[in-house]
């Protein structure tokens, strides 16, 4: 699974699917996960248009360590 915390953004977002893999060997799926730190923009529906797997929504901003860490958290 590729993890892409995200903090407001909905502008570079929309370059970031097309330069991640969804095939890699060895590797039976790749899914991409965005961890949405609390955006105040358009982030996750971005997310979404670009066929993003997972969502893991923080209620408010906490950082790109506690973004990371939530992912952890929320399986």
């Amino acid at each position: 699974m590729i993890q892409i915390p995200c903090y407001n953004e909905e502008q570079t977002l929309e370059t970031t699917p097309s330069a991640l893999p969804r095939e890699v060997p060895g590797v039976d799926i790749v899914e991409w996960l965005i961890i949405h730190d609390g955006s105040k923009d358009r982030t996750v529906e971005v997310a979404k248009a670009h066929c993003v797997d997972h969502v893991v929504s923080l209620p408010r901003n906490q950082g790109l360590a506690k973004a990371l860490i939530s992912k952890l958290d929320a399986n």
